[in-house]
């Protein structure tokens, strides 16, 4: 993800993960069902329900479930990526893998507003842009224009925590190496 490449741009918007009921995620694809010239790519299996109801609209991209490894490929090639999370338990605590990811690209973060994420951005100096969970009031022209600004995660990569936990100290310890 750190090294995602740059395609060309065929998409407004990028969501990869659960599209499932009780995310509510049938907002999201309403807007753009109303918005058929902006586009949006779904990287995700989506519920049956959900596909049944939003297949038939040409600007709502299906691409379903891929292969890790070529997320970043499809993800970039979208102006902005969607963090879709809802304001309530569990969800607003947990922390999002896909914005991290989102955020590792290099991507322009456009996501809800909840606790963990609010908190993430404040703490990490980054600036997202916020949208109503009805993904109602999306101005595209302020959207356009936002000042987005995403600042260095390479300390959460898997490789850096264990190179800084002092696992291989315990080890070489225990095993009197």
């Amino acid at each position: 993800f750190f090294e995602a490449p740059d395609p060309e741009i065929m998409y407004d918007f990028v969501y990869v993960g659960a599209m499932d009921a009780h995310r509510k995620f049938h907002h999201v694809l309403d807007f753009f069902a109303r918005n058929p010239k902006h586009r949006i790519l779904l990287i995700g299996k989506p519920s049956d329900v959900l596909y049944d109801a939003y297949k038939r609209y040409p600007n709502i991209i299906f691409a379903g479930a891929v292969s890790y490894q070529d997320v970043p490929r499809l993800a970039k090639q979208a102006r902005y990526a969607l963090n879709y999370i809802p304001n309530k338990y569990p969800y607003s605590l947990q922390t999002s893998t896909k914005l991290l990811e989102y955020v590792a690209m290099g991507m322009k973060v456009v996501t809800t507003s909840y606790y963990w994420v609010d908190r993430f951005e404040a703490q990490r100096k980054m600036r997202f842009y916020k949208i109503r969970e009805d993904f109602s009031g999306v101005d595209w022209d302020e959207l356009n224009a936002f000042s987005f600004c995403n600042t260095g995660i390479e300390d959460l990569t898997w490789e850096h925590i264990l190179r800084n936990s002092g696992l291989d100290d315990a080890l070489v310890r225990l095993l009197g190496e």
